[in-house]
């Protein structure tokens, strides 16, 4: 009777132990699935984030290769812009140098005040210069332009290298991690479920110890009703006995269980840990990323489309002064090409001089030899005729023939060009 109350005081407190040990153990199984779930909640939140940030990024790469291809763009334009103007300022500087060796007839020199040498002293240099000048005030606006751009580019690239470090920094759960954690669950509900059959058969204990308790006071007592009763009262003790023996190792194995279950769920707390970290980080990221979307990122477009438009005005400058340069180009070549032209006309009208003169000359004497004859005709009539007619019979009659003159008006003299002037203009040798 004391060994099976004995055993029913120590099925009592192993009981009580076990019950504890079992509740610990339902405990972190309940814990971890809720960490699991957690954890699942703020991997998804955090992809989703991350998500987020990478469409953002391909804003900002988008952006990024807008301003490179713009630049690009504005840089080949530039350089095509000034092989047409280094185009032109070459034909300008041939025609000027034309006009420089052209050197001028000195009898054009006799209608001012001042000599001049060659062709080249009627250029306006002062409007080529202001002209190359403006030239020069354009490129250097464009190259500022294409400079500014040029940071501007840097400043967001390396904005982007900040960010793509910040994402590379974050890390994502691996796939045999998550397995492993999957594995450490399960062996914690096999271990709570293990349990759990333990405290059973340690509550199974009790009750039969329980029993035989009641069986051996009754058999003190002769109460027991039958032969069969008093065999069942032996073979309970003969289990009580052999299950006593494993009281002690059903509690060490619930406390090696336990402690397996503790280790399991030190790793998903790890791992709840661990994407509280990540899902922070992605958090503090994402406000980053959207601060800089609405600050930074909008005043890098605005920089791009300044400068689009800037170089759309840039262009029409440039087009401006292409069209001034190729009209100083087409107007000295005029205005040699005019000068051999004015040559030739001097000469046609000296020669349109020396016909008139040789004309008005011959008139002239033709005149005379007509206004001799009348004279020696009046002269001769009067000798014979004269003294007979009275003086108021007709006044004229003694007056002398008309005499004609032809006069030319008064017209700047045409030069006289020297004959090695204009063969050194036409090409020719003397």
């Amino acid at each position: 009777m004391e060994k099976v109350l004995g055993w029913l005081q120590e099925a009592k407190e192993s009981l009580s132990k076990a019950g504890a040990v079992c509740n610990g153990a339902n405990s972190y199984l309940s814990a971890t699935r809720h960490k699991m779930e957690q954890s699942a909640i703020l991997w998804s939140k955090a992809e989703f984030l991350y998500s987020s940030i990478s469409d953002q990024l391909v804003v900002m790469r988008s952006v990024k290769s807008a301003m490179e291809g713009s630049h690009r763009s504005s840089f080949k334009n530039l350089e095509s812009t000034l092989a047409d103007l280094d185009t032109i300022d070459v034909q300008l500087a041939s025609v000027l140098k034309r006009l420089e060796e052209t050197d001028l007839d000195p009898a054009l020199n006799e209608f001012r005040d001042y000599s001049v040498l060659n062709l080249r002293s009627f250029v306006d240099e002062d409007s080529i210069e202001k002209l190359r000048s403006s030239i020069r005030d354009a490129i250097d606006q464009v190259q500022e332009s294409q400079t500014n751009l040029k940071l501007s580019i840097v400043n967001l690239s390396k904005d982007l290298d900040t960010f793509f470090q910040s994402i590379n920094v974050l890390d994502e759960p691996q796939d045999d991690q998550v397995r492993q954690l999957h594995i450490n669950v399960a062996d914690i509900e096999q271990n709570a479920q293990a349990m759990a059959m333990l405290l059973e058969s340690l509550a199974r204990h009790f009750d039969q110890c329980t029993k035989a308790v009641e069986l051996m006071k009754r058999d003190g007592s002769n109460n027991l009703e039958s032969e069969e009763e008093r065999e069942e009262l032996l073979e309970l003790v003969e289990v009580l006995q052999s299950d006593a023996e494993e009281v002690n190792g059903v509690l060490v194995e619930l406390d090696s269980r336990l402690i397996t279950i503790e280790e399991s769920e030190m790793s998903v707390t790890e791992y709840l840990k661990k994407a509280n970290e990540v899902y922070g980080k992605a958090v503090a990221i994402f406000e980053t990323f959207d601060a800089f979307g609405s600050t930074s990122l909008q005043n890098y477009q605005i920089v791009i489309q300044d400068f689009d438009e800037s170089r759309k005005q840039h262009n029409k400058v440039f087009h401006f002064l292409q069209m001034e340069m190729k009209s100083l180009v087409e107007y000295y070549d005029h205005f040699l090409g005019s000068y051999k032209t004015m040559i030739l006309e001097i000469r046609r009208r000296g020669s349109y001089e020396s016909k008139l003169s040789a004309i008005i000359s011959d008139a002239e004497d033709k005149i005379n030899r007509v206004i001799r004859e009348e004279q020696k005709s009046r002269k001769s009539f009067l000798d014979e005729h004269g003294e007979f007619l009275p003086s108021d019979l007709w006044p004229g009659l003694s007056e002398s023939p008309q005499i004609f003159r032809l006069v030319m008006p008064e017209t700047l003299p045409i030069p006289v060009l020297a004959s090695h002037y204009i063969s050194q203009i036409f090409g020719k040798k003397k």
